[in-house]
């Protein structure tokens, strides 16, 4: 009995010693800082200040930049600042859906009303369609 009781107390000191030094460390993160950015972004969105939104947002993806609603919200708020381009790289991140294929042909659209040069103008309306057109294809059953 004895000879089992000192290697799991030895495990389990050890383990004990590794998660502290990763929550030092900043690695495991039981705060969810992530969860807090969105929070406050959402609520700095819904303030219409769209800029702290995105900085909070954008705080939030560097704790987990994979988040899809962290990058769909960042993505909302670029757009409301008129920044499409970098609303695009924020959409292209998200989960595939109806709702993917209406945001990023909105902001290809945007650009290209903002576009001062015809064969940039031209570019834009033709992703934006295309990209429509993508979406309509992939989910016919949500043409609105």
């Amino acid at each position: 009995m004895k000879k089992v009781i000192f290697p799991l107390f030895l495990v389990s000191g050890l383990l004990t010693v590794v998660m502290s030094v990763m929550l030092i460390t900043g690695i495991i993160d039981f705060n969810s800082g992530y969860i807090k950015a969105l929070i406050q972004g959402n609520r700095l969105y819904l303030q219409s200040s769209f800029d702290k939104a995105l900085d909070s947002y954008q705080g939030g993806l560097l704790k987990k930049p994979e988040d899809e609603r962290l990058n769909n919200n960042s993505g909302l708020a670029a757009y409301r600042l008129n920044n499409y381009m970098e609303a695009l790289e924020y959409y292209n991140k998200t989960i595939d859906g109806p709702e993917k294929y209406i945001k990023t042909g909105n902001s290809n659209l945007k650009l290209g009303d903002s576009s001062g040069e015809d064969n940039q103008k031209r570019k834009f309306y033709e992703q934006a369609l295309e990209t429509y057109k993508n979406g309509i294809i992939k989910y016919p059953r949500n043409l609105d």
